[in-house]
């Protein structure tokens, strides 16, 4: 699954293949980062600021967006699996109920 933002506008947010519990980005579109947290912000999945081209997702924010879109049966499973692989490489903080995602860009 990953997060769309496009352009420098930062009006919104698509949760784009929920299914796909193989990886978590955002991927920003021709959008700079105060869009990208503008975006992430009004949408509701992040408080934090943009830092070495990451940013922390809220987990619960991201099981409700990603969950109301999935199809799959074993969807939570997945999920589940998916935040404990990034558990056991350091991008989870439980404290703070977050994830980290990388943000890949395109122009």
């Amino acid at each position: 699954m990953f997060l769309l933002v496009r352009g420098d506008d930062g009006q919104a947010v698509e949760l784009l293949e929920a299914d796909d519990c193989t990886r978590l980005h955002v991927e920003a579109v021709g959008a700079e980062d105060t869009a990208v947290i503008g975006a992430l912000r009004a949408a509701g999945l992040t408080t934090a600021v943009v830092s070495d081209g990451e940013v922390p997702l809220g987990l619960a924010a991201l099981r409700q967006a990603a969950g109301a879109r999935a199809t799959a049966p074993d969807w939570e499973a997945r999920f589940d699996g998916m935040i404990a692989y990034a558990r056991g490489k350091g991008w989870v903080d439980d404290t703070a109920g977050t994830v980290t995602a990388h943000i890949a860009r395109r122009p």
